[in-house]
């Protein structure tokens, strides 16, 4: 069970075609339906108690985020993998019915094993802290039925998750509007599999390539203008993998212009291998605004 979840999650983020809580950048679905699921292979619940719990865990992870952001992702914490270990205990234990105490632990229990760094972007390793999160939160729940206790204040406390990830976290974000704001509302889908602040580069990159008024040996030098993070995360040239593809800028927007689409097999290491589109990609500078 506990592999299934770990194996279900990583497939669900693998290709970054996942969907993605705007305010916070997390990924809420890998972590919280995986856990879901593998749970219901062995302990059978109805389709509208799935559907309560997985509401429920996204809630619980997407609140986490937002107490901690944004400076718990600027500081190198991957936050769909250190925050969704609490969506996916939260909601196997709503799933399994845990009073409150046992659902203490189980977010106590996730505290002791949420991890996940945004250095491992663009490789291998950025799926298994995500397959973590899914397996360990459902460990955690379980563990907390079976009576394995946690500590009080897993979030809060002294030395708890949100002080320990973030210098000044946003206290209000846990519990305001509770009930009546949800943060499956602010979820949405990504359109392309990359990282989703290439999305709207790649948008604009297509608009430019239905204007046949020029063809991609007229261009000497692409600018591309944006906030600072996107120069952060995505200034990536001369990548190797498909997997280092998908948080390329360089790459996307030399996919997006030569072939006029960007989908799968926009970035596999037969793209990346592409000798046309590494010269374009080359061509490429960043300008902060």
């Amino acid at each position: 069970m506990l592999n299934a979840a770990a194996l279900n999650a990583m497939s669900a983020n693998v290709y970054d075609f996942d969907d993605t809580h705007i305010p916070t950048i997390l990924h809420p679905t890998a972590p919280v339906a995986a856990a879901l699921f593998a749970l219901a292979e062995s302990h059978a619940m109805s389709g509208e108690a799935m559907l309560l719990a997985f509401v429920i865990g996204v809630e619980v992870e997407c609140r986490i985020a937002d107490a901690v952001s944004p400076e718990h992702y600027q500081r190198g914490w991957h936050i769909t993998s250190t925050c969704g270990v609490f969506g996916a205990a939260a909601a196997v234990a709503k799933a399994r019915g845990l009073g409150e105490e046992a659902i203490v632990w189980a977010l106590g229990n996730a505290s002791a094993q949420t991890g996940g760094l945004v250095e491992t972007l663009g490789t291998m390793s950025k799926s298994i802290s995500v397959g973590n999160a899914a397996r360990n939160g459902l460990l955690s729940a379980l563990l907390a039925e079976d009576g394995f206790s946690g500590p009080v204040a897993p979030l809060e406390g002294e030395r708890g998750f949100l002080r320990v990830t973030a210098s000044k976290p946003h206290w209000h974000a846990l519990t305001q509007d509770l009930g009546r704001e949800w943060a499956l509302l602010k979820n949405t889908y990504k359109p392309y599999p990359c990282g989703v602040v290439l999305n709207p580069v790649i948008d604009a990159c297509l608009d430019l390539r239905r204007d046949a008024r020029w063809s991609i040996d007229d261009i000497e030098e692409i600018e591309l203008t944006g906030h600072p993070l996107l120069r952060e995360r995505t200034d990536r040239p001369g990548v190797r993998t498909g997997r280092e593809s998908q948080v390329s800028a360089q790459h996307a927007v030399a996919v997006a212009l030569s072939r006029g689409k960007a989908g799968l097999d926009e970035f596999t290491d037969a793209a990346v291998a592409d000798a046309s589109l590494r010269a374009l990609a080359s061509r490429l500078r960043f300008v902060d605004n």
